[in-house]
């Protein structure tokens, strides 16, 4: 009768834990579902708004090119200019955290990136705040997305800022480490190589051990609803892990607190560092007199782009719509030299476009221009005539020296 007893009662308990798992994998997959809707809807709107910020950006580097040196004019726009460039950036942060995705991945040199961030914060933090930075001066380049990192710093030093609200002190660090096996034994998900660190500790309010463990989920936080959505450290998580990097804290309730980013360092190079963009390496030969052909759905950005690059020197023929727009190629492609079309848009996408033209022409110089975040995967079945992918938004400096590169190359 008592094994009868003891028999039944082991079977409650595994049917109470397995009741209890089910509906913790049932509440993770709504969280999962709520998160890929609001990261979809997001995607959505950043499409639209980075359409809009490519107009604004490139009629005000477009307006550069028309006025003099040195005058109060030029100045204005170069504000407008910088403001729209900041704004894409944030843009492609948000979507880089919701989508998985690194943007203008180049070499950087993290010093370089603290420093700015220390710059602004120097401008926003309250006095009673501290600021000290211990950064090794022989940090080799790496290469990593300099406006995500500077997100990363930045969203810690905020948190930090918030958990000093009597004042303290904030200090920045960088160096080098080595995992090695027992390092990622005792920290899941961190894995064995040599990296570059960025430490960065406060003398806060510290955090607790159960507030630690939830602190890179979405939308968690422990502050009011006017001052925090909960996404500030899930977006650091997730822009670190997408660089192959680990993320570190070390904190006690009443004793700050201290993160670590490790960012991989394979095959650095120390040296003084060597980065130009597209537009500096050929900004002397961005002018041309070839015909180029853009489908676009977005009217600012199509007006934009035509009065451009005729003022560059092409003839521009352009179309907002996909059907319309390869419907002409079709009669026309022996006029044509190059093809410049949005990625995303409706009825006919820029990908069906692209194929439809591959068809008519398998020799077409494409160029792909895109407010989305985009896997190179996608692009697969339409290479190898996808010749260049650049984001909106974008300036006509950019724009040019891409189109001109693509028209030299063989």
């Amino acid at each position: 009768m008592n094994n009868q007893n003891n028999e039944l009662k082991a079977a409650e308990a595994e049917i109470a834990r397995l009741q209890t798992e089910c509906e913790n994998l049932q509440q993770q997959l709504v969280k999962s579902q709520r998160l890929e809707s609001f990261g979809n809807l997001t995607a959505g709107i950043a499409h639209d708004f980075n359409n809009l910020l490519g107009g604004i950006l490139g009629y005000a580097s477009f307006a550069k090119t028309m006025v003099e040196d040195n005058t109060r004019l030029l100045k204005a726009i170069t504000a407008i200019e910088a403001t729209a460039l900041r704004a894409g950036s944030l843009t492609r942060q948000l979507l880089g955290m919701l989508r998985g995705d690194k943007y203008e991945v180049k070499p950087a040199e993290v010093n370089e990136i603290v420093m700015e961030v220390v710059r602004l914060l120097g401008r926003t933090l309250e006095k009673n705040i501290a600021i000290e930075t211990d950064l090794y001066e022989e940090l080799p380049i790496i290469e990593i997305d300099e406006g995500q990192i500077q997100q990363v710093i930045l969203n810690i030093c905020v948190n930090a800022r918030d958990a000093m609200p009597d004042g303290g002190r904030l200090s920045i660090k960088t160096g080098f480490f080595d995992m090695d096996d027992e390092f990622c034994r005792n920290h899941r998900g961190s894995k064995p190589g040599r990296y570059l660190v960025i430490a960065i500790a406060d003398t806060g309010t510290g955090m607790s051990a159960e507030t630690m463990e939830k602190i890179f989920e979405p939308f968690f936080t422990t502050k009011s609803a006017s001052r925090g959505t909960g996404l500030g450290l899930s977006m650091v998580w997730c822009i670190v892990k997408n660089h192959g990097g680990y993320v570190d804290v070390i904190s006690e309730a009443g004793k700050g607190s201290t993160f670590h980013i490790y960012l991989p360092r394979p095959g650095m190079s120390s040296g003084t560092k060597q980065i130009e963009t597209v537009a500096e390496i050929n900004r002397e030969a961005r002018r041309g007199h070839e015909t180029l052909f853009i489908i676009d759905d977005e009217n600012i950005m199509l007006e934009m782009l035509k009065n451009a690059l005729s003022d560059y020197g092409y003839r521009v023929i352009a179309y907002a719509d996909g059907e319309a727009g390869t419907n002409h190629y079709r009669k026309h492609h022996r006029e044509i030299d190059m093809a410049i079309i949005d990625l995303m848009m409706p009825g006919m996408n820029g990908k069906e476009a692209a194929r439809i033209i591959q068809g008519v022409n398998p020799d077409a110089k494409i160029l792909l221009i895109t407010g989305y975040a985009v896997d190179e995967v996608i692009l697969e079945d339409i290479r190898p005539n996808i010749r260049g992918l650049l984001r909106k938004p974008f300036k006509i400096d950019e724009l040019c020296a891409e189109i001109r590169r693509i028209l030299d190359e063989p």
